[in-house]
């Protein structure tokens, strides 16, 4: 859709005197109205008005010379009104190839010329022209008709009349012969292209819409396993809302009900999402699931021979909603899942987009069509909320993850699954890693080369029982985290954890960061420092298979660590701790910890419970290593016995 408004522009000039006029003659024209679309659903049709509020302008051009800086600037209101999802461009340019200002007197030769370079007005030459937004500081060239320049672009519709302010500057010189100076200009407003799309509804509305199909497919779990899932859930019938069918299905009943335990448990019979051929017939008993702002409807039914939810547009995909949480949560989709027909190029919001989905036995997810370039948050997107114990392989190959601030728990609990490939992950504005990996503890293939780390600050429980035994984290920039609770927790390999590299200038929280760690040996360097930690509960306990901890490389600060109870502790109802020697370069200071303790009443406990076998540096230790008070954090030495030793 376009309009174009043409203006004209005139100054006169009498024996010496001036007595210029300059007029700005406007004439409207639609060029062109088409709007191509085969949709016979959408209430939704572009509309375009635009106007200009003078239809004509006087310029006195005596006022002009006779000026201190002999230039003035004139100013066009245009107002545009659009309901074009995608907004408009509105174009400048002259008439014809000619930008300037002409005398149109017989035998006239002077002209206005166009300005040659972006400048201001007091930059302008004598006898130049030039236009600019209002809002602007310099003026442009005046383009010609060949080479429209770009004026105002917009991408959404206008919330009613957008008024856009267009000046026009121009400055005169004395020896300007007197005459009649003309041209046009042809402003274009031009709806920008829309393409129309299928939208699908937020998860939230699809998954309350969906109630309708949890009680067809109760029906058909019912008559086809026996299973009566409405029997197993918790809660009183009389509590539920009912929602009536249109009809009969299959002889089941017409009411379903409550939403929450109920979808959960018949989200396991699905056995798919696919794209049909064909609409669905009023038996298949469809419900609609398009967002209000969908140029599309979308259908979706439970194909009752098999279970697989089927999906329709007239569209050739349908777009999920910018918000999909949750959105295939529970869904069995070992049958197929058709992503193809999906794009995901809309969502922000992929949390608990395919949550359990580890559950349903050997099987692989491929999301190498996914689209994820607007995604901020992948929270749990495929966490098993209890341990998915088979190999669940998922295509991540065509993720991009520039955008992605938060991915709490996005692989928790895959503890059968035995490759993650993240190569395409590159995440410099991730922030939040909290229990990322936590339980892939059956991990054989583990790739991450690109994750970037710089602005994490939350790490709590990122590799908690973990299985991969080479684990390389050498390229993380770890400088802003400060939360490093259970972070290296229950680490399943008994191999060497080599942090030479882990930065934790910044950290706060090393509660649990090492407990029940399997590994034989922790190398650290001077970037380990905790000047700012005030939390080390439990920071080393449990750790079954190391027999020496070295931390003198560290700069292992405790000055302002306020909790500290069961650092060294074992807690471990299995075998013996086999920890001898822990190696420091200082005592620790306990002043902070100590006045906490006091302050709070706490007693003294378990700083080295159970640890039998572990001797200070002269040989000190206790019989009893639960009666190591605060005091014994330190070197061991004559009259100050303490379990720790100098190197």
């Amino acid at each position: 859709m376009q309009k174009i408004f043409s203006q004209q522009m005139c100054f006169l000039k009498r024996k010496q005197k001036i007595i210029c006029n300059f007029a700005l003659i406007l004439t409207f024209s639609f060029v062109s109205l088409n709007i191509l679309s085969n949709n016979t659903f959408a209430v939704y049709t572009p509309t375009l008005s635009a106007s200009i509020d003078q239809s004509e302008l006087t310029v006195n051009g005596n006022q002009i010379i006779n000026s201190i800086s002999k230039s003035t600037n004139l100013t066009l209101n245009l107002k545009v009104n659009t309901n074009n999802k995608t907004g408009y461009t509105t174009t400048i340019s002259s008439e014809t190839e000619n930008t300037a200002l002409m005398n149109t007197n017989p035998g006239g030769t002077d002209k206005i010329s166009s300005i040659s370079d972006i400048t201001s007005l007091n930059g302008f030459s004598a006898n130049t022209w030039g236009y600019k937004l209002s809002n602007d500081v310099n003026y442009n060239p005046i383009p010609a008709l060949s080479s429209p320049a770009n004026l105002i672009q917009t991408t959404a519709k206008t919330n009613g009349d957008e008024v856009n302010n267009i000046d026009l500057g121009i400055k005169l010189g004395n020896n300007l012969e007197s005459g009649n100076y003309k041209n046009k200009l042809i402003f274009s407003v031009v709806t920008n292209y829309y393409e129309e799309k299928a939208i699908l509804s937020s998860s939230k509305v699809f998954n309350e819409k969906l109630n309708t199909i949890m009680g067809i497919i109760s029906c058909y779990a019912k008559k086809k396993y026996g299973i009566d899932i409405y029997n197993n859930i918790t809660g009183e019938e009389g509590n539920r809302p009912e929602i009536n069918l249109s009809e009969e299905v299959e002889g089941c009943s017409k009411k379903i009900f409550h939403l929450e335990e109920f979808q959960i448990q018949l989200m396991h019979i699905i056995s798919g999402f696919l794209k049909s051929s064909t609409p669905p017939s009023s038996s298949d008993n469809p419900i609609s699931v398009e967002d209000d702002s969908s140029d599309f409807p979308i259908s979706v039914w439970v194909d009752k021979n098999n279970g697989v939810i089927k999906f329709y547009s007239l569209a050739n995909k349908i777009y999920l909603n910018p918000y999909s949480r949750a959105l295939f949560a529970f869904f069995n989709l070992k049958k197929g899942f058709d992503t193809q027909y999906i794009d995901t190029s809309m969502v922000t919001d992929m949390s608990y987009m395919f949550f359990e989905q580890g559950l349903y036995g050997d099987h692989e997810l491929d999301l190498s069509n996914f689209n994820t370039s607007n995604v901020t948050t992948m929270e749990s997107m495929f966490e098993c909320d209890g341990e998915c114990t088979h190999d669940f392989k998922i295509n991540l190959s065509s993720f991009n993850t520039r955008k992605l601030i938060n991915a709490k728990n996005m692989f928790n609990f895959l503890v059968g699954t035995k490759k993650l490939d993240l190569s395409s992950f590159y995440t410099p504005n991730l922030i939040n890693m909290e229990g990322m990996f936590s339980h892939c503890s059956a991990l054989t293939d583990f790739k991450i080369p690109n994750i970037t780390t710089d602005n994490v600050v939350n790490m709590d429980h990122t590799f908690a029982t973990f299985g991969y035994n080479k684990l390389d984290i050498a390229n993380f920039n770890t400088s802003r985290v400060t939360n490093f609770k259970g972070t290296f927790s229950g680490m399943l390999a008994d191999n060497d954890l080599d942090l030479s590299n882990l930065d934790t200038s910044s950290a706060v929280n090393m509660r649990e960061m090492f407990m029940g760690n399997q590994t034989k040996k922790i190398i650290l360097s001077h970037k380990f420092n905790t000047t700012k930690v005030t939390d080390m509960t439990s920071m080393f306990s449990s750790m079954n298979n190391i027999t020496e901890l070295d931390l003198s490389n560290a700069v292992f600060d405790t000055s302002k660590v306020i909790k500290i109870s069961w650092i060294f502790g074992y807690d471990s109802y299995g075998p013996h701790s086999k920890l001898q020697k822990i190696y420091v370069n200082q005592d620790f200071d306990i002043t902070e910890a100590k006045k906490y303790r006091q302050e709070n009443n706490l007693p003294d406990e378990g700083f080295f419970e159970r640890q039998e076998i572990l001797r200070g540096g002269n040989g000190s230790f206790k019989s009893n290593p639960s009666e190591a008070d605060l005091t014994w954090l330190r070197i061991d030495r004559p009259g100050a016995p303490g379990y720790f030793t100098q190197k």
